[in-house]
């Protein structure tokens, strides 16, 4: 049971008091999914038949409090899926989550453990293991000839690269609550695509389109970081060299 894995993390030559365990719940479905099967999810098998990850959190909540003597920390990372994206300029972390769709509100149930622990919102961007076209990344490798890029969505995540080293980061700060990974800088979806087209040479054309005007960018006012969160350009350019440089994990990638 993950109550069991749990107590393993204990050795016999470790005192209670010295161990200090971090669980990063990287799971999730995207809205896709959830919005064509509603709550219908492989999750639901996993956690007890519970039909949101987000009640799978409070389950996993609940593991840690009983098991304190281990100190153990819950990371479950959110998305800018809680709002609405209409308010017109960048979400702060107290700004109240306003999405209208089934996946934003159960991420935004997901977020009320964060008076004990850290949540970290973002959207992130990256390579999949297959080519199921479900990401923005995979999405745009998967199209031929030309797409839209949408100048009036706005976006201000990070690659999964960036979140693996800033959660590494946060860890050591040992801090709680609601903290939003960014730059702190917005930027389109079209010319998220065009760095896209640019460091893979993906022959393709894109098409400038102002349609799906959404702003669902983050602010981070609480500047718990010592390093800075890298800049977009940087962030695409490391994510495609990474592909490359592996090339056995993600051989349906042509770059």
């Amino acid at each position: 049971t993950i109550e069991t894995l749990l107590k393993s993390f204990r050795t016999e030559t470790t005192t209670a008091w010295q161990l200090d365990h971090y669980i990063v719940f990287c799971r999730w479905k995207m809205r896709r999914d959830e919005e064509k099967n509603r709550v219908n999810w492989d999750l639901q098998r996993d956690f007890r038949n519970e039909k949101r990850w987000e009640v799978s959190t409070w389950k996993w909540t609940d593991i840690c409090i009983r098991n304190t003597f281990i100190h153990i920390h819950l990371t479950p990372p959110s998305s800018d899926c809680v709002f609405s994206g209409l308010k017109g300029s960048s979400y702060r972390e107290n700004d109240k989550p306003d999405s209208t769709h089934q996946y934003g509100k159960t991420k935004s149930i997901g977020e009320s453990i964060a008076d004990s622990h850290l949540v970290i919102r973002t959207s992130v961007i990256g390579p999949e293991l297959t080519d199921r076209k479900e990401e923005l990344f995979n999405w745009f490798m998967s199209q031929k000839n030309q797409v839209d890029g949408y100048s009036t969505a706005m976006w201000s995540g990070v690659t999964t690269i960036e979140l693996s080293k800033k959660i590494l980061e946060l860890i050591d700060l040992d801090k709680i609550g609601i903290y939003h990974l960014t730059n702190n800088k917005k930027i389109s979806k079209y010319d998220l695509l065009e760095l896209f087209k640019k460091y893979t040479k993906k022959n393709i054309t894109l098409n400038y389109s102002s349609e799906n005007n959404l702003d669902k960018s983050l602010l981070d006012n609480r500047l718990l970081l010592n390093s800075k969160v890298a800049g977009y350009e940087e962030m695409i350019k490391e994510m495609v060299s990474f592909i490359k440089n592996n090339k056995d994990i993600y051989s349906h990638y042509d770059i």
